[in-house]
């Protein structure tokens, strides 16, 4: 359902001009880094290295959840909670192997609407919205 939603309400093109803007932002702010007078040589490489970690996420997730493995039973209300949550958690596993290998996997759905920063993983996450 999120794919679709995305298909119909957020096109490529405007994911790619988002992307244009905030590599234009990124690219301004790692050369005003290298420039600061104020800031040790020391600290401006972390600094560089930390702004070159950065992970960008925006509107839609670049690789989709694959639900067809997810098993739902009618009327097995708690059966289906627990294999929601073991494949959720599977999920979860998969994502975090999948950035230690530096590959772009996606821990949310596209239905999620929401602008949210993750410090301890140096992201920040822009989800597309209906309007």
């Amino acid at each position: 359902m999120g794919k679709k939603f995305v298909q119909a309400h957020f096109s490529e093109q405007s994911k790619l001009s988002v992307l244009s803007i905030v590599h234009r932002v990124k690219n301004t702010l790692l050369d005003r880094l290298k420039k600061l007078e104020w800031m040790s040589e020391e600290t401006k490489k972390h600094a560089v290295k930390k702004l070159e970690n950065i992970n960008i996420k925006i509107g839609h997730p670049d690789k989709y959840i694959d639900y067809t493995k997810l098993k739902i039973v009618p009327g097995k209300h708690f059966e289906n909670q627990l294999s929601s949550n073991l494949f959720m958690f599977s999920n979860m596993l998969l994502v975090q192997l999948a950035k230690q290998l530096k590959v772009c996997a996606a821990g949310k759905t596209a239905r999620l609407v929401h602008a949210v920063t993750y410090v301890a993983m140096r992201e920040c996450t822009r989800r597309s919205r209906l309007v």
